[in-house]
């Protein structure tokens, strides 16, 4: 071996640790992106639930609309008449509806609950927090334990 292989193998050990060093970094990378995510999520569900309060003022506007039209035509306004009926009721409607929007917009939600899976047992009675959960408990509550003792001393069932 001459001194150039050894150059070489010295190199590609010093390739070789950089690699390590930049999968290792980059794998540091991911876990503090993952539990950023994981940060945000818990975040998001803890977070009150806004309206979707977009389509308000464009569906109130319509109803309005249609409401004025029909009004008109039963009335039997003139054309010139039931346009600036309509045009006024439109806009009339609009406002109403940008304030429908904005009090639903301060209107906030609480994030929904979480139900324990453990509430209901295997015949779907349910369980009382605190409760243990066996099967004495449940039928003390139910008032069978009383009938079973009853029928445990006649000797018969």
């Amino acid at each position: 071996m001459s001194a150039d292989d050894n150059k070489s193998f010295d190199d590609i050990s010093k390739e070789q640790e950089k690699l390590k060093k930049q999968q290792e970094a980059s794998r540091h990378e991911r876990e503090k992106l993952i539990e950023r995510a994981r940060e945000l999520e818990e975040e998001k569900k803890k977070a009150p639930i806004n309206l979707k309060t977009k389509p308000v003022p464009p569906v109130v506007t319509l109803i309005g609309g249609a409401v004025a039209a029909t009004v008109a035509f039963i009335k039997h306004f003139e054309l010139h008449t039931a346009l600036i009926f309509t045009l006024i009721c439109l806009c009339i409607f609009l406002i109403l509806g940008d304030i429908v929007k904005i009090l639903l917009d301060k209107v906030q939600l609480p994030p929904p609950v979480e139900e324990d899976s453990n509430q209901v047992d295997s015949e779907g009675e349910m369980i009382e927090k605190g409760s243990t959960g066996d099967d004495e408990t449940l039928l003390e509550e139910n008032g069978e334990a009383a009938d079973e003792e009853n029928a445990d001393a006649s000797g018969s069932y």
